[in-house]
């Protein structure tokens, strides 16, 4: 059975350039897996801003301040904490954004502050490094 989809070589250069912006998974798969959250609850303790991995899997946690820009990343093992090194009154006047990949994965996007909009929502993948 003959494929209905033009090969690269039928059609003009520009025409293989506008298909892998179409459909670019097909041109260069990448290995993704979701992001691991769900492993992550934040809260205070002893005025430490932290959390404990509880996924039975090693983790890398990014975090920072929205106010400062800051990032603090580190692998986590399962069951270990997150220490981000603040206290409560870091956090006065500030929001905060995170990401938890699988280790050797990193965000779909780069953790930066402009990327806010797909970070704190939880819109992103991780992606293979």
């Amino acid at each position: 059975m003959r494929s209905i989809f033009p090969t690269c070589r039928q059609i003009t250069v520009a025409g293989c350039i506008a298909l892998t912006q179409l459909c670019p998974t097909a041109v260069l798969a990448r290995e993704t897996a979701p992001h691991l959250e769900k492993c992550t609850v934040w809260s205070f303790n002893d005025d430490r801003f932290v959390t404990i991995n509880n996924c039975t899997e090693p983790v890398t946690i990014q975090f920072m301040l929205m106010s400062n820009q800051n990032i603090v990343y580190r692998d986590v093992k399962p069951g270990e904490v997150f220490d981000t090194g603040l206290g409560s009154k870091d956090f006065k006047n500030s929001g905060w954004l995170f990401t938890t990949c699988p280790v050797g994965y990193s965000p779909s996007v780069e953790f930066l502050l402009k990327n806010k909009d797909v970070i704190l929502p939880s819109k992103y993948e991780c992606v293979k490094k």
